[in-house]
């Protein structure tokens, strides 16, 4: 069969490097260690050699998704890694934007784990695929049949203009004004944002007071409103047991005012007679006097106490108009 080769790497002053690559568990490597040196190393081999299935292991840490197929023994995970000599990309503001740390010899690592998740890492922090695929794109070109070469794509095609004009100064420049710009702009979005949303607070806090206003609340309303209405709620109830607590007070022939009457006559007869009894016969006196003063409150209060349909739902809507304020 005719040996198949692919070129892995080319070194110059514009390409970064590859410095090394590790392979663990992935489809039939279960252990590959690989250091390039400077310039044009070509792997060669037949066709079935495994020259694909490295490239394959390389995609993952360009980005690329995978899944637990790719595990040669199905209880370790699959760990690939790979060292870039990153120095002429000047990368520095893309490691500084994704908070990740800048070394010019970066590594790139990929992990599978057996139960179906991966995780990815430049230099020891983790990272989204997206930023993965992103830096993987600018370290490593894979040209193969059918596959879109970079110089259709329009960063590569500015790379390309940039180069040309060779005005690296007026370039960084431009960068560091756009940079400003976009942070500034960045910033103005935020401020209009935090204005449109005091403009809808202070509207909504604005209805919320005025709604307050209007009502004109009045020191401990609330709870006054509810004792009055628990009042209403039992009048009849209430009033029929004063009236009943009057009648036997003092309004039936069996009253409770006329025995005790008769009860303070009688003492206050004996204390005439002799002045050990005095005392009881004054507490006589004193509870004749405090039950008349009862009998009289009782007497009031059942004459206030009205049923009053009419109030009731006055006091219920002015509640309900307390209690949705305070939702």
């Amino acid at each position: 069969m005719t040996p198949k080769t692919f070129g892995v790497n080319l070194h110059t002053e514009s390409f970064a490097m590859i410095q090394n690559l590790k392979i663990e568990n992935y489809a039939l490597i279960r252990e590959l260690n690989l250091n390039f040196s400077s310039g044009l190393t070509v792997i060669t081999g037949e066709t079935g050699a495994g020259k694909s299935i490295m490239l394959g292991a390389l995609s993952l840490i360009l980005g690329q998704r995978a899944d637990t197929a790719v595990l040669l023994d199905k209880e370790k995970k699959c760990i690939v890694e790979g060292t870039f000599h990153i120095a002429p990309l000047n990368l520095q503001s893309f490691f500084e934007e994704n908070d990740l740390d800048y070394d010019t010899q970066t590594v790139l690592r990929r992990e599978i784990i057996p139960g179906g998740k991966s995780r990815a890492f430049v230099n020891d922090t983790p990272v989204s695929l997206d930023i993965l695929k992103y830096l993987g794109e600018k370290l490593v070109d894979i040209h193969s049949q059918h596959k879109t070469l970079t110089i259709n794509e329009s960063s590569f095609q500015m790379e390309v203009v940039n180069t040309f004009i060779k005005h690296p100064a007026f370039l960084s420049e431009y960068q560091d004004i756009f940079k400003s710009y976009q942070k500034t702009k960045q910033n103005l979005e935020t401020l209009v944002s935090q204005e449109q949303q005091l403009k809808a607070d202070a509207d909504y806090i604005q209805f919320l007071f005025d709604e307050l206003h209007e009502v004109k609340l009045i020191e401990n309303e609330q709870e006054t409103l509810t004792q009055e209405l628990e009042l209403l709620n039992h009048a009849e109830f209430i009033k029929t047991h004063l009236f009943q607590a009057t009648q036997l007070i003092d309004n039936s022939e069996a009253s409770i005012l006329l025995q005790l009457g008769e009860v303070k006559n009688l003492i206050a007869k004996t204390a005439a007679v002799h002045p050990r009894f005095a005392e009881i016969s004054n507490r006589c006196q004193e509870a004749y006097i405090e039950l008349k003063d009862i009998h009289t409150e009782l007497a009031r209060m059942e004459d206030e106490v009205q049923v009053n349909a009419e109030q009731q739902a006055i006091y219920n809507q002015r509640l309900d108009l307390i209690y949705k304020l305070q939702h």
